[in-house]
């Protein structure tokens, strides 16, 4: 009894059986691929590039094409009556049209960048998430050996107690362990079924399917300073190049403000041709002189071709002189300014914060490897002192449970480090070097 107490006391844990079982690489390009809410954010790169077709032409506005056809001949067969066309166009004449496509050019890098960066986001939930779901796992493995080491406890104290070998109060009290044990693993069941299906969301899955992560534990841990990282973080950091191409381009926005102060001239090209036709019968005309007509139309044909110029008056607080574009323009740059001085100082609050957190889950995970070790050996002294009666039944459910709790403390400590270091890593931009 005493021998198969403790070979389901300190049996390594089972792996929980899965229809799939995915490593953490598999998952993040599964996630990458068919994560709806990361697709949705890369199709924004399209709205962007249809602002630089629609603001970055060379002509800000359509050529304008003008018909006109006029007659006062409508009751008689004489008079004037012609035809006109024209066609206009407005040309920017200071390259405000260069500036536009210099804008919308940074801006399409910005939603490029921005996109850089809520990848780089997501994929740090995806490790945080693997890691909760393996830890989640975990923890379901370990209960369920307390739960059947419990019963099997229980089991025995039966026997034993019925043959009057223990007391009614131990008896109790491995009782109360079991159900106390049982109870505990519906929390535990409960919080890897929604480690699970935060998961499957996150890979684009259904929340019911069966996903098992198998995180590889046995990675070297590597030792970073926080300028080395703030050098990477400031180099690799899309969000940071994202508030500097906005800057870049409310600048130049600010410039073509000023530029739109000066006059769009409209040029045009314009066709006229006009015929005037007049009834001369009061005249009679000489047969032997004019091949015996006698009556004379007056009929003119004029072709007239001319090139125009249009220039709007400008008269500043009267009519629109662009003055309030240009007050916009200047704060937008201001605000660009300001929200990119707050992106540094954020990156190197985060940097501080992930760069600490990650320090300590590298000590706390160091502290339990050299644990697991002692763990071992106690395990030995306490098979020992039980099998020889020099430990008893109190002792052992105190020591079972330490022994217990450390591991999953050791499993809380491996879940911090996987998160911390999917933190830095999302704080330097990317990878780590």
């Amino acid at each position: 009894m005493r021998r198969l107490l403790f070979i389901f006391l300190f049996m390594s844990t089972p792996c929980l059986l899965a229809q799939e079982r995915l490593t953490l690489s598999k998952a993040i390009d599964e996630a990458r691929q068919n994560n709806p809410d990361l697709k949705a954010k890369k199709y924004s790169i399209g709205l962007a590039e249809a602002d630089q077709k629609r603001f970055g032409s060379f002509f800000l506005s359509n050529p304008e094409f003008e018909y006109e056809s006029r007659s006062d001949r409508r009751y008689a067969n004489q008079g004037e009556g012609g035809q006109s066309f024209s066609l206009s166009q407005e040309v920017e004449i200071l390259g405000q049209q260069f500036l536009r496509r210099s804008i919308w050019s940074d801006r399409v890098d910005r939603t490029d960048a921005e996109i850089n960066a809520f990848e780089n986001d997501f994929v740090a939930e995806v490790k945080t998430s693997f890691a909760q779901l393996f830890a989640a796992q975990e923890g379901v493995a370990i209960g369920n050996a307390i739960v059947e080491l419990n019963r099997q406890l229980a089991e025995g104290a039966e026997r034993r107690f019925n043959a009057g070998d223990i007391s009614q109060l131990d008896y109790n009290l491995i009782l109360v362990e079991r159900d106390r044990s049982i109870a505990d693993q519906y929390g535990v069941e409960s919080q890897l079924k929604s480690a699970r299906a935060e998961f499957n969301r996150l890979l684009g899955r259904n929340a019911d399917s069966s996903t098992e992560a198998v995180l590889d534990t046995t990675q070297p841990f590597q030792e970073y300073t926080l300028q080395q990282l703030t050098t990477v973080a400031l180099e690799q950091r899309s969000d940071l190049k994202a508030h500097q191409l906005e800057e870049s381009a409310t600048g130049t926005n600010t410039t073509l403000s000023w530029m739109n102060l000066i006059p769009t001239p409209k040029f045009s090209i314009v066709l006229e041709k006009e015929t005037s036709a007049f009834d001369r019968s009061n005249f009679t005309g000489n047969p032997s002189v004019v091949n015996g007509i006698d009556r004379l139309d007056d009929t003119d044909k004029l072709l007239n071709f001319r090139i125009g110029v249009s220039v709007p008056i400008v008269i500043p607080f009267l009519f629109g002189s662009n003055q309030a574009d240009i007050q916009q323009a200047q704060v937008e740059n201001r605000i660009a300014n300001e929200a990119l001085v707050s992106k540094r100082n954020t990156i190197a609050a985060e940097l501080y914060s992930a760069f600490n957190r990650y320090q300590s889950a590298r000590q706390s995970i160091a502290l339990y490897q050299g644990i697991n070790p002692r763990l071992d050996v106690n395990v030995a002294l306490l098979t020992k002192g039980y099998q020889g009666g020099q430990i008893d039944l109190s002792a052992l459910l105190v020591q079972k449970d330490r022994i217990f709790r450390t591991r999953l403390a050791y499993v809380d400590a491996l879940l911090e480090y996987t998160a911390a270091r999917a933190e830095l890593e999302r704080a330097v931009g990317g990878k780590l070097p």
